[in-house]
């Protein structure tokens, strides 16, 4: 009884399943690109779950969004673990919030922060449910890995920073990922 939402999240979810076919065979892609993919994957997310969270993708002011070369999909897999883990066991507002920015010559920082139940809590929910115990997750060693192999090649420091986030109690407040990608120039490298 939901034609309109069917039909836009189909929408939304062939738009995306085309950008993914079109830089599946692409290591890096420009940032605008990065973004959109983001943008359609955190809406379709929000389409699956009822618009139970809220979310947001900016980037700074002044970044060259066609000529800046990011690897593909690099950041998709925070934001998926910020809404799986960290926001759908959440009561009351959810947020999740993507930033990009950069320095002039030396990288791009991307940071996914969300308001979820932190990732102690999302452990011990894990732990109890038989079915995550059985899959290994893996998108933040691919990740770690795919930033090492970057900065071997760049000699630029490549890595990703995890932080638990607290509240003026000390209760858990979300999690914050800050991706450090340094330019990358397919002339020079």
């Amino acid at each position: 009884q939901q034609t309109n939402s069917a039909y836009k999240y189909l929408t939304v979810f062939s738009n995306f399943l085309r950008s993914l076919l079109n830089f599946a065979e692409k290591n890096f892609i420009p940032l605008d690109e990065e973004i959109k993919i983001l943008q359609m994957y955190t809406e379709l997310e929000s389409l699956r779950f009822d618009k139970s969270f809220t979310w947001e993708v900016t980037a700074e002011e002044g970044l060259s969004f066609e000529e800046v070369m990011v690897p593909s999909l690099m950041v998709q897999p925070l934001a998926e673990n910020a809404i799986w883990h960290g926001l759908l066991h959440k009561e009351g507002d959810k947020k999740l919030t993507i930033h990009f920015s950069g320095s002039p010559d030396d990288y791009i920082r991307c940071t996914v922060e969300d308001n979820g139940i932190g990732r102690k809590q999302a452990a011990a929910i894990k732990q109890k449910n038989i079915n995550s115990r059985m899959r290994e997750s893996k998108g933040i060693s691919i990740i770690a890995e795919r930033l090492k192999l970057l900065q071997e090649k760049t000699g630029k420091p490549a890595f990703v920073e995890i932080t638990d986030l607290y509240d003026a109690s000390g209760e858990p407040a979300g999690t914050r990922a800050v991706i450090s990608i340094p330019y990358y120039n397919p002339e020079v490298l």
